[in-house]
């Protein structure tokens, strides 16, 4: 038996996505491995503003900017819960690397929080 959309719709907005981060490679499971660098402040974590389920779906209302620094890869993202807790790891299709201070986004599309049942 599957849950109706209405049930998905009220577990899906039950999770509270506040933060989005970049990784070099794999996070791990508890999304500690390999954030980029915060040293210098020009990478931070950027805050995350799912909108509200449809059919179990939160989407972001656009994509989120990152400022990497030089020498940096990027491989994946980290979104966080309000706790700090990982909510969901991404890997994006390829790796990108910055020779000089750059710029890397998580694009809306692609990066939904979806509940199935």
């Amino acid at each position: 038996m599957s849950m109706s959309d209405k049930a998905k719709n009220r577990a899906a907005n039950a999770i509270i996505a506040v933060q989005a981060s970049l990784h070099s490679g794999d996070p791990g499971a508890d999304g500690a491995a390999n954030e980029l660098p915060t040293a210098g402040g020009i990478y931070s974590r950027k805050p995350t503003n799912y909108g509200a389920a449809v059919a179990g779906k939160r989407s972001l209302p656009a994509d989120i900017l990152f400022d990497t620094p030089p020498g940096s890869s990027v491989s994946h993202y980290v979104i966080w819960d309000e706790d700090g807790d990982v909510v969901k790891i991404g890997q994006f299709a390829k790796t990108e690397t910055y020779s000089g201070q750059g710029q890397h986004k998580i694009k809306a599309i692609g990066s939904e929080l979806t509940v199935n049942g």
